[in-house]
């Protein structure tokens, strides 16, 4: 909110009316700045190309979680422990629905990758003169 004022606050105003008159009116303000940032999100969130690089790092994520979980050594007990079973074929079973599991969730939270990377990449744009 650019024009951002500080909540009402009942001690400073005489009469209620006022009181409740100002805080009616800040509401509304803030119901609007919630309602711009939200469209704001919207808006480039339907943009291709954050979708590509949602996905992309959602697919960078999850090729980093399971070459850590096959690859490192501490991690690769656990996981091996995690899918042992005597029945080959639960196995199998197992260790698919953990990468199926590991690849959902990377998928899932992709959009807030790209979230992340937009304003970090908003914001070194905006220091980077500033260090030059």
């Amino acid at each position: 909110m650019s024009d951002y004022s500080p909540k009402p606050n009942p001690g400073n105003y005489q009469y209620r009316e006022d009181y409740l008159r100002d805080k009616r009116e800040w509401d509304k303000k803030e119901r609007q700045a919630d309602i711009e940032a939200i469209q704001g999100v919207r808006e480039i969130s339907a943009r291709p190309w954050f979708q590509k690089l949602s996905l992309f790092l959602g697919h960078v994520v999850f090729f980093a979680m399971l070459s850590v979980s096959i690859f490192d050594q501490e991690r690769r007990a656990d996981f091996l422990e995690m899918i042992a079973d005597p029945n080959p074929l639960l196995s199998i079973a197992k260790a698919i629905g953990f990468i199926l599991f590991l690849y959902i969730m990377c998928i899932v939270i992709s959009p807030f990758l790209g979230i992340l990377a937009v304003v970090g990449i908003g914001i070194l744009a905006f220091v980077l003169p500033f260090m030059l």
